[in-house]
């Protein structure tokens, strides 16, 4: 009977994305994973049918955590044009910590992007939200102010992969979510 070691996830979650980031995902093994993490590989073959299932487990548990911290911004007692500005704070300093691992699964086609349908789903509806928030306060985006969000999503990864100065990546998307409402 193999043995049951609890908080699997918690104790291969930062390791994965700090090896992965190191590494990339083609260089980091199920041995390096379990090393580093101070599990057995066997072990964490019994919890994870293969390292992409693994990966997408992490990835799908971090957007998770995202998403509350998304969602504590959007209910907070604050005016729209803050909680903008915190929501794209938030989402960059969440995507630069993973260092983009998501697009690189995709784009190496490591993990189907049909499996991230749920996770950008989940982003649009907050982006839904926070819109709705504007509009309520009399903020009428536009289409235009619409793909300027969009582009502000789109500029995050790539400024996290890019430049490698948190704060002026985030002192540049402060400057473009206030073009949003103005």
């Amino acid at each position: 009977m193999p043995k049951v070691i609890e908080n699997v996830e918690e104790k291969t979650f930062k390791n994965v994305i700090d090896l992965i980031n190191e590494n990339g995902f083609k260089n980091t093994s199920m041995k390096m994973i379990a090393d580093k993490t101070g599990i057995a590989v066997g072990t964490l073959y019994n919890y994870f049918s293969n390292k992409e299932e693994m990966i997408f487990h992490v990835i799908k548990k971090s957007w998770k955590q995202t998403f509350k911290k998304l969602d504590s911004i959007l209910n907070e007692n604050l005016s729209a044009e803050k909680k903008l500005e915190e929501f794209i704070i938030t989402l960059y300093k969440e995507i630069s910590s993973r260092k983009v691992i998501g697009r690189e699964l995709i784009q190496n086609n490591i993990i189907e992007e049909e499996k991230f349908n749920e996770i950008r789903k989940n982003l649009t509806n907050k982006f839904e939200f926070l819109f709705k928030i504007l509009e309520n306060e009399n903020y009428n985006l536009d289409l235009e102010q619409k793909r300027l969000i969009d582009t502000i999503f789109i500029s995050i990864s790539n400024l996290a992969t890019l430049y490698n100065d948190e704060e002026k990546n985030i002192e540049y998307l402060k400057k473009l979510s206030k073009k949003i409402i103005d």
